[in-house]
């Protein structure tokens, strides 16, 4: 076993649960690609244990430990992603880069204008970067596709329909998947 300071990133875990006896809460999260309905597991939860709190972790493994009081800046020490200054962390969400994914994203900017794009996008890595940095990722890609980059969704290369998606409204202030 490692120790801590020779730690460069936590093991990689498929799920983790929290099962908080005195708050009555259970804290989860799940690495299926999304693939699953939260607020369902979180009522079907909350039938089945009476009193309970079900939470959903949408920060996947690292909302849960956090909701243990682990600091998960000292487990997870590889904090690229969360740096957009060149955007090149965020490579995956990105419709710069080349990618067969199915995934659409699209985001309505406060002046009401909707942007929609292909790539590898999931809510883990979105809660990571926080709105202000997504934020950031939606006007470099507006700032592209003004500039005649093909970063567009119906100018991207997409051999099927998507098959998932998100979208971030920040008028309302919501996300959807």
């Amino acid at each position: 076993m490692d120790t801590p300071q020779e730690m460069k990133s936590a093991p990689w875990l498929e799920g983790t649960l929290f099962i908080d006896m005195t708050t009555k809460r259970i804290v989860w999260a799940e690495e299926s690609e999304g693939r699953y309905l939260p607020r369902l597991i979180n009522a079907l939860i909350e039938l089945t244990w009476p009193g309970w709190t079900a939470i959903w972790s949408p920060e996947g493994t690292r909302g849960t430990l956090r909701a243990t009081g682990a600091d998960t800046d000292i487990i997870y020490t590889d904090h690229s992603f969360k740096d957009l200054g060149d955007f090149d962390a965020a490579s995956d969400m990105a419709p710069w880069t080349i990618s067969n994914e199915t995934d659409a994203f699209s985001c309505t900017t406060e002046n009401n204008k909707t942007i929609t794009w292909g790539n590898y996008i999931d809510l883990e890595n979105i809660a990571l970067l926080g709105p202000n940095k997504m934020h950031t990722l939606v006007n470099k890609v507006i700032q592209g596709c003004n500039e005649g980059k093909p970063w567009q969704w119906n100018l991207q290369t997409h051999n099927k329909q998507p098959e998932k998606g998100i979208h971030i409204d920040y008028i309302n202030k919501t996300i959807k998947w």
